[in-house]
C-alpha cells in the first residue's frame, strides 16, 4: 500500500512539472528615461497616449478627450490610494506645481479601488483642483502603460500626446517642474 502511494505521488509530481507552461510574451523594447527597457510597447518613449476612460469619484465615466486638452502637454500618474509616495506626489502637484494649472494631471488607480478615490482626493486636498482628475481604470489603460518599476509612475506627454519622459516612485517637485518646462518650450 505504501509503495503504491509513493508511486502515485511521484506520478503527480512528474505530471505537474510537464503541466507548467513557461511561454513568455516578448515585446519590442526601447530605452526609457530611467535607462531601463519598457515591457509594453504603449509605454515606450515616442508612443502616443491611447484612448481611455476613467471612472471618477462620482462614478461618472470620463474620456481622455475630456481630460487631455489639444495643444497642451499632460501628465498621467498610475497610483495606489494607500501608497504614501502617491499621496505625497498628489499633494506636491497641488502645493508646489500650481504654476502649471493649465496642464492636466490625470491620476489613475486600479478599477478595484474605485471606492477609495473620493477619500484619496479629500485626504490629499485636491478635491476642487481643476487640473487634477482622479479616477479608476475603467478601460484597462494600466494594462497598456503601467510598468512594475514602482509607484507612483508618472508619464509626461507633449502637446501631441507623445510620451516623452517617465518617472517612478521617488521624485521631487523640481524633477516634475523640469520635465513640464521642457514640454512647454
Amino acid at each position: 500500500m505504501m509503495k503504491q502511494m509513493l508511486i502515485v505521488g511521484l506520478l503527480f509530481i512528474s505530471i505537474g512539472g510537464f503541466a507548467q507552461d513557461k511561454k513568455k510574451v516578448e515585446f519590442k523594447r526601447k530605452g526609457t528615461f530611467s535607462g531601463k527597457k519598457s515591457e509594453t510597447p504603449d509605454a515606450e518613449l515616442g508612443s502616443k497616449l491611447p484612448e481611455f476612460q476613467i471612472m471618477n469619484a462620482n462614478k461618472d465615466l470620463v474620456a481622455k478627450s475630456d481630460l487631455v486638452k489639444p495643444g497642451l502637454p499632460c501628465v498621467v500618474m498610475f497610483f495606489n490610494p494607500s501608497c504614501g509616495h502617491c499621496q505625497d506626489a498628489t499633494r506636491m502637484f497641488k502645493d508646489s506645481l500650481s504654476q502649471y494649472k493649465n496642464i492636466p494631471f490625470v491620476l489613475i488607480t486600479g478599477d478595484n479601488m474605485a471606492n477609495e478615490i473620493r477619500t484619496f482626493a479629500e485626504m490629499t486636498g485636491v478635491t476642487n483642483v481643476s487640473n487634477i482628475t482622479i479616477g479608476a481604470d475603467y478601460s484597462k489603460i494600466s494594462e497598456l502603460l503601467f510598468e512594475y518599476k514602482g509607484i507612483p509612475q508618472l508619464m509626461f506627454y507633449d502637446k501631441n500626446q507623445i510620451l516623452k519622459t517617465k518617472l517612478y516612485k521617488d521624485f521631487h517637485a523640481v524633477d516634475v517642474s523640469r520635465q513640464l518646462d521642457a514640454l512647454l518650450k
